[in-house]
């Protein structure tokens, strides 16, 4: 259950870091 937790907070952090790299990129 924990483990599970913590992926599911890994990937969402993943995506919001490639999601501001590429905003960042962007502008």
């Amino acid at each position: 259950m924990e483990s599970l937790v913590m992926l599911k907070y890994r990937i969402i952090i993943h995506v919001l870091e490639i999601f501001f790299d590429y905003r960042n990129t962007d502008i």
